[in-house]
């Protein structure tokens, strides 16, 4: 067999195991509109104004969930969510860190929907360490289930 050949046999066997990325309208959910809530706890307090505008701000992810990002150092993010329809605020462990350049040059990014469950994440390896990376980046779904973040396969 040529290379050519070669070429197409791999391309062929990786193209038929190749899955499908998740889309964000196969994991629809109502979006909330009762009142909002914000719950007095710590975190709240530590973060008043910025809870404060959370609570206000426009439904970004699962239905419930406003969104922001709060500073902690140089090229340090925090991932903040505040449920809005029960006032808990959630810092989800993120598996994969989005705010570490990758090695081939792209940044990492958090995406979402008001209106879909799905949450898909780019970055990173953070390896249960914080703020560390590896530079090899890859990207990462997760579904919104009952307050917490489920890594789809």
């Amino acid at each position: 067999m040529n290379i050519k050949g070669l070429l197409i046999t791999v391309f062929a066997v990786c193209s038929a195991g190749a899955i499908a990325a998740p889309k964000f309208a196969d994991y629809p959910v109502k979006i909330y509109t009762g009142k909002r809530h914000l719950q007095k706890n710590p975190e709240t307090r530590l973060y008043r104004t910025t809870y404060r505008k959370m609570r206000q701000a426009p439904i970004a992810f699962a239905g419930k969930y406003t969104y922001t990002v709060i500073g902690c150092g140089v090229a340090c993010f925090d991932h903040r969510f505040l449920n809005v329809a029960t006032g808990k605020p959630y810092e989800f462990d993120l598996i994969v860190n989005p705010d570490y350049g990758c090695a081939d040059g792209t940044y990492g990014y958090v995406r979402m929907r008001p209106d879909s469950r799905l949450l898909e994440v780019r970055g990173g390896h953070e390896l249960y360490i914080p703020h560390s990376s590896t530079g090899i980046c890859q990207t990462v779904y997760f579904l919104e289930k009952n307050g917490k973040l489920i890594r789809l396969k």
